[in-house]
């Protein structure tokens, strides 16, 4: 479960970047599983997607 959150995770934050024009100040929500909050790594795994390309959120919104 936590491979399929973390491809989730991956995708939204390229389509959200790929169309920061039309997103900008939209809020989403991307439903996790449990397994993943609870797996020691998809927390970094999301820190370092989102450093990766932070272009379309703000920090504080994670």
């Amino acid at each position: 479960m936590v491979s399929i959150d973390q491809c989730v995770v991956r995708k939204a934050f390229e389509t959200f970047s790929a169309k920061k024009n039309i997103v900008s100040g939209w809020q989403f929500s991307i439903y996790l599983s449990g397994q993943s909050l609870r797996d020691e790594t998809f927390m970094k795994f999301v820190i370092d997607t989102f450093q990766a390309d932070r272009c379309f959120a703000r920090a504080d919104m994670l």
